[in-house]
């Protein structure tokens, strides 16, 4: 996961400036060894605002594939019928045979004059307005092999990602400042987001976000600053965030307590981006939304883990330290190390906290889906 740390702080500049998608793109494709690359819904064609950007690939191309060739695409045909439509990272030869789809109309009138031969792609789910499968395809050319399946599996290390970049995204709809840089935006924002400095002083925040500082719960201003309850680390936290010597923290998760267990909530902290490089966002949102059901199915379908790790990883996202976690499964605490050391492996992290704000991500993304 080392090497794909400078990708992976790509994805998620990107996520906070939408115009970054293309560069993003580029790094991919480089850090891959393909020679072109697309990132695009699968449900909506790329003329139709379902497409993010490319590398490499002609514009006429594109304009092409949205508005004859889509239809006929084998690689989406093949997606569905073998994997029904699901997330995941697939090789073309996974989805349909190389030797296939050359006796289609698609291979001589669209692949080959644009030498998109070989394919390697991690398919996320998106919400929002997207909806549905978004493709990070990447492809090789006629000189070039076919992906093999480290890399594959590399592809499949950036899906959680790029989940979680959607979330912040998604989160953040109505706050775009790369398009228009102005921050009266913020009051339109559908939750409770504060825009803050380094110094956690509030420049910005939406309605409900006053609301909630007014109530003082679970964060409260003072003099002029974000201050959660003691313990919390809320401004440490921020600081990380915008430390300059923090060139691969993109967000924070930070679990505030309440006397009631069920009123917990999480702030996510996040880079502002790159026209507001000094400042972060702070996204407040329920810490146990979505622990059941539609959760603990996401966990199990996408990441294979079993009950015993899904339960383990609801108390971990709820704000349990490990030792707590075995205490209340009434497991011993070793048990509870060799089954975070499977997660951490099945869910692409290396860290706790890396876990903990993906678990959270994917209950607010459930939660927003529901």
């Amino acid at each position: 996961m080392a090497d794909l740390e400078p990708l992976l702080a790509s994805v998620y500049e990107a996520a906070l400036e939408p115009g970054l998608w293309s560069s993003t793109i580029e790094l991919a494709a480089r850090h891959f060894g393909a020679s072109k690359a697309i990132f695009y819904t699968l449900n909506q064609s790329p003329m139709n605002a379902g497409y993010f950007g490319s590398f490499n690939i002609a514009p006429e191309a594109i304009e092409a594939y949205g508005a004859k060739y889509r239809p006929q695409d084998p690689w989406i045909e093949g997606h569905n019928r073998r994997f029904a439509g699901r997330e995941g990272a697939y090789t073309g030869e996974m989805l349909v045979p190389f030797t296939d789809i050359k006796r289609t109309e698609f291979y001589s009138d669209f692949m080959k004059p644009n030498e998109l031969y070989h394919l390697c792609t991690s398919g996320v789910s998106s919400t929002g307005a997207l909806g549905g499968v978004a493709s990070f395809a990447l492809f090789r050319g006629p000189r070039q092999a076919a992906f093999e399946e480290d890399q594959r599996r590399l592809s499949a290390a950036l899906i959680s990602h790029l989940h979680r970049a959607f979330v912040i995204s998604d989160r953040l709809t109505g706050c775009d400042l790369e398009r228009r840089v102005d921050l009266a935006m913020l009051d339109c924002a559908p939750t409770a987001v504060f825009l803050v400095d380094f110094n956690a002083k509030v420049r910005r925040m939406t309605a409900s976000a006053e609301r909630i500082a007014e109530l003082g719960v679970h964060v409260t201003l003072r003099n002029g600053r974000l201050v959660g309850p003691s313990g919390a680390r809320l401004g440490e936290s921020i600081a990380e965030v915008l430390s300059s010597r923090a060139s691969h923290t993109f967000s924070r998760v930070v679990i505030i307590e309440s006397s009631d267990p069920n009123a917990r909530v999480h702030a996510l902290i996040a880079r502002a981006g790159m026209h507001l490089p000094d400042l972060a966002y702070v996204a407040l949102g329920p810490a146990s939304a979505s622990m059941d059901g539609a959760f603990e199915s996401h966990l199990r379908r996408l990441y294979q883990l079993t009950p015993a790790e899904v339960r383990l990883c609801k108390l971990l996202a709820r704000g349990h330290t490990p030792s707590d976690a075995a205490d209340t499964l009434a497991v011993k605490p070793s048990t509870t190390l060799t089954q975070l050391k499977r997660i951490f492996g099945k869910m692409g992290v290396s860290r706790q906290a890396e876990l903990v704000r993906l678990l959270v991500d994917i209950a607010s993304f459930d939660s927003a889906d529901a």
